[in-house]
């Protein structure tokens, strides 16, 4: 495997810890001993470095069978490190033509698109990835872009493919507390604390948007849950205050609130764009 680290703006966002996949991804199916031989050497050569090596083997793999998408898939990932994007990308593509449902391909072509600064097809590539980590990513990407909508949108996907994806549900609430829909994120953030029950950050969630309801009871409820979690926690004394009307709400700081709640929304975050080998 090979690390690649991205560039720039959304897209570095995106794809903080892609990993461009080589042959471990992609069995050699019904090819040919001398196929696979050629194969393995480049392998080797490339977890050495030897680029002009391993693209040597991988071009003699596809001159002896250039339907099969594994040298084509490995050959690319070596002109991706030799700087050679557009090559990359066409050989990428011939690859996903022979293997459309691949994953590894998908995400090196995505890979490939970024380099090129080319965010429209890097974009269209990993939307097509039915995976809900890579759709969480994009979603986080887009929030912290303050492009709601396409945040939106991810999320939802990440959640058709798995409904209790916890990072995106806990990314959910956030976006939905953001924008005022306080129903939906009292929701959400249940759903959330019924896969962890233990969430304080959830608990609080809920507890503000049932202090924007004005739903001063509700939301101490969820305070002093958050305080019999962590009884030091002191944003959750400070909270209970301000639910009992020690405090006023009105005068309440709010500036920061999208921040505060991004930074914990989903802790490691985008590592889960540690792509894993198939």
């Amino acid at each position: 495997m090979l690390q690649m680290m991205v560039k720039a703006g959304l897209m570095r966002s995106a794809m903080a810890f892609l990993i461009v996949c080589s042959l471990l991804a992609i069995p050699c199916s019904g090819a040919s001993e001398e196929y696979e031989r050629h194969i393995a050497k480049g392998r080797a050569y490339l977890s050495e470095g030897l680029l002009g090596e391993s693209e040597s083997e991988f071009s003699k793999a596809v001159m002896l069978d250039p339907m099969e998408p594994t040298g084509l898939n490995n050959l690319g990932v070596v002109y991706l490190k030799q700087e050679r994007v557009s090559e990359a990308i066409d050989l990428f593509n011939r690859a996903l033509q022979l293997d459309p449902g691949s994953k590894s391909i998908k995400m090196n072509l995505a890979a490939a698109y970024e380099s090129s600064g080319d965010e429209s097809n890097f974009l269209r590539i990993m939307g097509s990835i039915e995976d809900p980590d890579v759709h969480y990513g994009l979603g986080r990407s887009f929030a912290e872009k303050k492009d709601h909508d396409r945040a939106y949108s991810e999320l939802s996907a990440a959640l058709e493919l798995d409904p209790n994806h916890y990072d995106s549900l806990k990314l959910l609430s956030i976006l939905l507390y953001e924008n005022g829909s306080y129903d939906k994120a009292i929701l959400v953030s249940k759903r959330v604390l019924e896969i962890n029950p233990r969430h304080i950050y959830s608990m609080i969630l809920a507890g503000d948007s049932y202090l924007e309801l004005g739903e001063y009871e509700k939301a101490s409820d969820y305070y002093n849950a958050a305080l019999r979690a962590n009884p030091g926690y002191e944003l959750a004394k400070s909270k209970i205050k301000i639910a009992k009307g020690d405090v006023e709400h009105e005068n309440r700081e709010r500036a920061g609130y999208a921040i505060f709640y991004l930074s914990l929304a989903a802790g490691a975050g985008l590592a889960y764009f540690l792509h894993k080998t198939e």
